[in-house]
């Protein structure tokens, strides 16, 4: 017991004196990557000095990483002196933790390739489900190219009346339903609005003004016709509301 606070509090210490030295800013997170290194690594043959007091002793065992440093830091805790165990096997690299690990292992038993990450998942779930949804989201929905009979009826309207003129501005003729309702009642409700209109104008004279100035603009631009009174009854009519900004 006493030699696992002693190891705590050494470990601390430590990373006190690195935070001192280059003013850490720490994130907390439920992970930050997967045990490292992914699998027992057999050092025995390996040389490694003992006069080296090494950062994690047991740096060949998979275990939970606590803490991940930026690469900002890498000069500030890096020391020099290193140590090349064997053309094959990785370098001791002195730091101000200690000893550390560092290179390729050869495995003799699996040519399997580890990748870390940065996760932020909430506990319990799991990586293959944080995969899944990454490639939902970055999936191309098919999009279903079937046109019903009104977008039909629209794409021909703007293929045969859509135009472009000498200006470089397009020309496009409003559509109309082919059955246009002309019964009585809607009659009365479209008079009944342009009474509204009216009486609206005879009480803003600057308004009636505004209207008058753009409907016969509007007219001499071609967009409007006037009516045969005669005819209104059977002719399909607009009424201009106003729209004040």
């Amino acid at each position: 017991m006493e030699k696992e606070e002693e190891k705590n509090r050494s470990y601390h210490n430590c990373i006190n004196d690195i935070a001192c030295a280059v003013g850490l800013e720490a994130f907390v997170l439920p992970n930050i990557v997967s045990p490292q290194p992914s699998k027992y690594v057999e050092i025995a043959s390996w040389a490694i000095p003992k006069t080296i007091v090494l950062a994690d002793p047991l740096f060949n065992q998979s275990d939970k990483i606590d803490v991940l440093l930026g690469a900002e830091f890498y000069h500030q805790v890096m020391m020099s002196g290193t140590i090349r165990l064997a053309s094959h096997l990785p370098t001791l690299q002195n730091t101000l933790f200690g000893g550390i690990v560092s290179g390729k292992v050869e495995s003799q038993t699996s040519n399997s390739a580890t990748c870390g990450m940065l996760t932020d998942m909430e506990e319990g779930e799991h990586i293959d489900n944080m995969i899944k949804k990454f490639w939902q989201f970055e999936e191309v929905k098919e999009i279903d190219t079937t046109l019903s009979f009104a977008d039909q009826r629209c794409e021909t309207h703007f293929v045969k009346n859509v135009q472009k003129n000498q200006k470089g501005q397009y020309i496009v003729k409003l559509p109309f339903a082919e059955s246009v309702e002309t019964s009585g009642g809607r009659r009365r409700t479209t008079f009944n609005r342009f009474l509204g209109l009216e009486r609206r104008l005879i009480k803003d004279s600057n308004l009636r003004q505004q209207y008058v100035q753009f409907m016969v603009e509007y007219e001499a631009l071609g967009h409007m016709i006037e009516v045969d009174v005669n005819n209104w009854r059977t002719t399909p009519v607009i009424l201009y509301h106003i729209i004040v900004c």
